[in-house]
């Protein structure tokens, strides 16, 4: 556990106290601006195979995730949401410093605070506002446990039979011994996961009286890499009843070298050798309905946590003061355009789930289908809690007004960067990408949302593509 000095705690609750005595502490509305207090949740490398977004792309599998799908009916489900960068660490620090890649210069795993050294993250922009920011689990990384941006964090860390095997339990050969993209059958109770134990902390928290507004934070690990699992929870999905993805084999024919690259070897590419690629040799080994299996498992493990935490939080008296948002870091393709992971500028690696329960339950099961981006969760939480903005000037626009009027409309695309100079655009029916080497792709999600025909070379579609040039090149830099 780590924490701040305790005299700095004490001035901080003290500072807390005095801004909600003056009305400084806001939220949506008035008559809750002393208590706005926020829950936020990250689930690690969900992508969309969830209930409530199903309905997004035929021939995709879904995951049981009751708790969700109730989630999402009980405030804003964002279903067009996108990650600034399709690679954990570095989407991570957007979204908490509320400012794009190609403003950061944050395009790989790097430390916040060796780019950005005095940037005030979110949870430090709520204590700065007199709140206590508690937190367990995976937020910002591993590697970075940022503990100046919370009062107390828990890391809680997969203990050894939970982390990469050199004797792989999926046996399929061809993959480095120790990689990540592993999954199996282990004994450990659910109880010995760190997803259970960060709900437990989180309830913990949530249980606890609190004297002053708090923010307290869950990073899930599932359905992150490595899908090691008990068997209760591969049960639920026998492989005989699995169905996979919809996967074109010639699906990169029309892809530029650079997108092709990014599909065989990641992070940023390097080879164009399709036998030395994930699919190829989890194909090649008939083992793809097992990978499928293990990763709806993880996705139901995370999502039964999620349901602990929210009991806990509507038993509590903080119910009907608490903001919820929940949010995953990116994507994740499990065979879609011949590719695994992360990692590239397609919808299966930047479409995000995201969705946000005010205090009040206001515009309960709302859908908004504009484009949204992780970093708009900066400016909407300082919006609906009432807060002054942070001395950085903010790239995201806020969302609180979807609360408002289903009517909105966001003003700015969703911005897609993975490596400097690669960069996607996406709104409500396009997305376009633009390489580093100049070449480009097109796709109309309106009657292509597996993104399987690229129309950049199209010439009557000319005026689409430059349009979706522009607002790029006018984006954030």
């Amino acid at each position: 556990m780590l924490s701040v000095d305790r005299r700095q705690f004490l001035k901080l609750g003290a500072m807390g106290a005095s801004l909600a005595a003056a009305g400084l502490v806001g939220c949506l509305k008035p008559a809750r601006s002393a208590k706005s207090n926020v829950l936020f949740i990250a689930i690690d490398d969900l992508n969309s195979w969830i209930g409530c977004l199903g309905h997004l792309r035929e021939g995709l599998p879904v995951a049981r995730t009751p708790n969700l799908d109730r989630l999402a009916g009980q405030g804003l489900l964002f279903t067009n949401a996108h990650t600034p960068v399709p690679w954990c660490m570095p989407a991570r620090n957007a979204l908490f410093v509320g400012q794009y890649a190609n403003q950061t210069g944050m395009y790989i795993d790097e430390r916040l605070r060796d780019r950005m050294p005095s940037v005030q993250t979110l949870p430090q922009h709520f204590m700065q506002h007199g709140y206590t920011a508690l937190a367990s689990g995976k937020l910002f990384h591993d590697t970075q446990r940022e503990a100046q941006s919370w009062h107390e964090l828990e890391i809680f860390a997969r203990p050894p039979s939970q982390k990469p095997r050199a004797e792989k339990l999926n046996q399929v050969t061809g993959l480095k011994a120790g990689d990540t993209l592993d999954w199996g059958q282990i004994a450990d109770p659910e109880t010995e996961f760190a997803d259970a134990k960060i709900a437990d902390r989180t309830i913990e928290h949530l249980q606890s009286r609190h004297n002053t507004p708090f923010f307290i934070a869950a990073g899930f690990r599932f359905p992150h890499l490595p899908w090691y699992l008990p068997k209760t929870l591969l049960d639920l999905y026998p492989t005989e009843s699995i169905s996979l993805p919809w996967v074109k084999e010639d699906d990169l024919d029309d892809v530029p070298e650079a997108g092709r690259r990014m599909a065989f070897s990641s992070p940023f590419g390097g080879s164009l050798d399709y036998t030395q690629s994930d699919h190829y040799l989890i194909t090649r080994s008939n083992a793809w309905k097992k990978a499928v299996q293990a990763f709806l498992a993880a996705i139901t493990f995370a999502d039964t946590q999620l349901g602990r935490v929210m009991e806990a939080l509507d038993a509590s008296p903080y119910a009907e003061s608490t903001h919820v948002v929940l949010w995953s870091d990116n994507g994740f393709h499990l065979g879609e355009k011949l590719h695994w992971r992360k990692f590239t500028l397609w919808d299966q690696a930047t479409r995000v789930p995201m969705m946000i329960r005010s205090a009040d339950r206001r515009a309960a099961g709302r859908v908004v289908d504009q484009p949204v981006s992780l970093v708009d969760i900066y400016p909407t939480l300082v919006d609906m809690c009432g807060l002054s903005p942070p001395a950085h000037a903010l790239s995201g626009e806020s969302l609180a007004a979807y609360f408002a009027s289903a009517e909105h409309r966001k003003t700015t695309p969703a911005y897609v960067t993975y490596g400097k100079g690669n960069d996607s655009v996406v709104d409500e029916q396009w997305r376009f990408i633009r390489y580093a080497d100049g070449t480009e792709e097109l796709y109309d999600h309106s009657v292509d949302p597996n993104e399987w025909t690229n129309l950049a070379g199209n010439q009557r579609l000319q005026g689409q593509r430059d349009r979706l040039l522009a607002l790029m090149e006018a984006g954030p830099r």
